[in-house]
């Protein structure tokens, strides 16, 4: 049986928001309402506040248009609100969906060249200067990477990377391996700190898209 054909990662995107439509507009939408006539505010009065036209206000109150995100970040920021978007166990279902079929050719790839990195580092032991001990600790923190808890576009950066080391390798160019370590290293960090970050915000509320 052949295997089944990757998904683009807007398919994936498009469930989530698929998944958003369904659960939150009617509650969400209320609940923005009641806010504002809370605070005795007219929709003139927090259209001036969030910078958002009026009509467009009166649109989305009535359920006439679906609002982007950060247009809903807007209003609920000047209302005072911590709105919640999707329910938790939703959201993590989402997740594990991605996680599981999302990256796995990169996936497959970064083992390929973690794989050759540790190979290399056997080879350049004898080598001045410590770059074996270089390649084998950014070997180290690359098979560490979790690809599904880094943004799209570190994700991409970091893969180029690792085909210059890889290039590097196979053309036992110790010269081109420096530099190309020295490029992925603050890539590997920014990926660290983003993906401890991914994990530790609470995965519900509007204001984890700021």
């Amino acid at each position: 049986m052949p295997p089944e054909p990757r998904r683009d990662i807007s398919q994936y995107i498009n469930l989530v928001v698929d998944i958003i439509h369904d659960i939150m507009p009617t509650a969400l939408l209320t609940q923005l309402r009641d806010a504002r006539k809370a605070k005795l505010w007219s929709q003139r009065d927090l259209s001036e506040r969030a910078g958002i036209p009026q009509a467009h206000i009166s649109r989305i109150e009535s359920g006439a248009i679906d609002p982007k995100v950060s247009t809903l970040q807007d209003l609920a920021r000047v209302l005072d609100l911590d709105l919640v978007l999707v329910p938790r166990t939703t959201l993590t279902a989402v997740d594990a969906l991605v996680r599981e079929n999302a990256g796995q050719e990169d996936s497959q790839r970064l083992r390929e060249v973690v794989a050759e990195m540790y190979s290399a580092a056997e080879k350049l032991q004898a080598m001045a200067g410590g770059l074996s001990d270089r390649v084998a600790d950014v070997a180290d923190e690359l098979s560490k990477l979790e690809l599904a808890e880094i943004p799209p576009w570190i994700r991409s950066d970091i893969l180029t990377s690792t085909y210059g080391i890889s290039k590097a390798i196979r053309a036992a160019n110790t010269r081109a391996l420096d530099d190309a370590l020295t490029h992925l290293r603050p890539l590997l960090t920014d990926a660290v700190v983003r993906g401890s970050r991914n994990r530790a915000r609470p995965a519900y509320t509007l204001d984890d898209e700021a």
